[in-house]
């Protein structure tokens, strides 16, 4: 499936085809970040109990990112940025609010199903030589319905408030390059994770979680398959299959200013062992690493707030 834009010629030029990309993933990236897709308000447990979040606020946030070139690799590229953001909440939609849009099509008490959203950066052979000669690897962007079971919530009885989740997400992948949109996949996700406020009594908040990946055929294909045509002495040609592609763990610590915001930092690592496509040869290492550390800080809030 594939939508060509009309607008080939100047997406491909200039500031948007060089800079704008690059804004809009990392903005899909760092929301995929356990802290800093969490609300300071959800981080802070004891002030989203009492006093909700803002129904609009509008600040900065920003951070750094250092990750694999792409699932395998054994490569990593280092990332930065800083933007200005705005979120507006209702009880059952919101914009900015831990992804681009979070729209709660059921929500009760112990569960909801919302919209899960990704972003990947784009590769080409000049950033990794396990593809010299290949096609590159464009941006890629995902979407599609996540149910979380609120296994343990918080509440004012416990003396260190903690929360204990389990998500199953699944997304569609799509590729592009800001000229066209390609399909190119699916993937489903199940991750398990808690997060603590102050433990041991630091003024600090606390988030781990683990999680794996079950990938479709084409999606397999577009990071893992060597057609003939691009085989080599030292890449074989390869034809890869659906099946588990990762299990990632990530842990982090975060620092919350109550009506300000927060600071966050944290590392993870993903493993392909026992992955399906793990012989491939654009695999090289068993292990890739994560670290990311930012910001968010709010500047104006509305005084109304939303559950």
């Amino acid at each position: 499936m594939r939508f060509i834009s009309q607008n080939h010629d100047y997406v491909k030029t200039g500031f948007f085809h060089n800079k704008i990309p690059h804004i809009l993933c990392a903005c899909f990236c760092l929301n995929s970040v356990p802290l800093l897709a969490e609300e300071p308000y959800e981080q802070d447990m004891s002030l989203s109990l009492d006093q909700g979040k803002p129904k609009w606020e509008i600040g900065i946030f920003g951070g750094g990112l250092d990750n694999p070139t792409y699932p395998g690799s054994g490569d990593s590229k280092s990332r930065g940025i800083i933007l200005p953001y705005a979120v507006y909440r209702s009880e059952n939609f919101s914009i900015g609010d831990g992804g681009i849009i979070n729209a709660k099509a059921i929500k009760k008490p112990f569960y909801d199903v919302t919209l899960s959203l990704s972003g990947g950066f784009n590769v080409d052979e000049e950033e990794d030589t396990n593809r010299d000669g290949m096609p590159g690897v464009d941006y890629t962007f995902g979407i599609g319905p996540k149910l979380r079971l609120y296994l343990q919530r918080p509440n004012d009885k416990q003396v260190t408030k903690h929360a204990v989740n389990f998500d199953l997400q699944s997304r569609a992948i799509f590729a592009t390059d800001f000229s066209d949109v390609e399909y190119i996949g699916y993937v489903i996700e199940p991750q398990f994770s808690i997060n603590v406020m102050k433990p041991l009594k630091l003024p600090i908040n606390f988030s781990t979680s683990v999680s794996m990946s079950w990938a479709s055929e084409g999606l397999q294909d577009y990071l893992y398959q060597v057609d003939p045509e691009f085989a080599t002495p030292i890449r074989p040609a390869f034809d890869a299959q659906k099946g588990w592609m990762q299990a990632r763990w990530f842990v982090g610590l975060s620092k919350s200013f109550k009506d300000y915001g927060n600071v966050f930092l944290g590392v993870g690592a993903q493993t392909y062992q026992f992955a399906e496509n793990e012989n491939s040869p654009l695999i090289k290492t068993d292990i890739d690493y994560t670290a990311v550390l930012g910001f968010r800080w709010r500047i104006f809030a509305s005084e109304d707030r939303v559950p």
